[in-house]
């Protein structure tokens, strides 16, 4: 143990694996985009607007990718403000504090 409960070690474990998640899709999702790139001359002169909306949907992909992994690295962050406030409350009163244990 730690020296801290099982609630605190099993949050930390989470934190560490929502981390893990938001580095795979975000390596993954960028890969995967970027492959999705067109050649220049992929679209015939008079595309009609295809090639932009294309690079649009592209840009969108990409933010949304983005977003999708930093809302990971959030909650994350989030989770891991909790699990200091609760070490902190355990350091000042105790194991009597995780009523989990009791």
């Amino acid at each position: 143990m730690s020296g801290y409960s099982m609630n605190v070690e099993k949050l930390q474990q989470m934190v560490a694996k929502m981390n893990e998640t938001a580095t795979t899709y975000d390596n993954k999702l960028k890969a995967e985009i970027a492959r999705l790139h067109m050649p220049g001359g992929a679209f015939p002169v008079l595309d009609g607007g295809a090639a932009g909306a294309y690079e649009t949907m592209q840009t969108a992909a990409a933010d949304a990718s983005l977003a999708l992994t930093d809302a990971i690295r959030d909650a994350a962050s989030a989770v891991q403000k909790v699990i200091d406030h609760y070490k902190r409350m355990e350091a000042a009163h105790g194991r009597a504090f995780d009523t989990a244990l009791n």
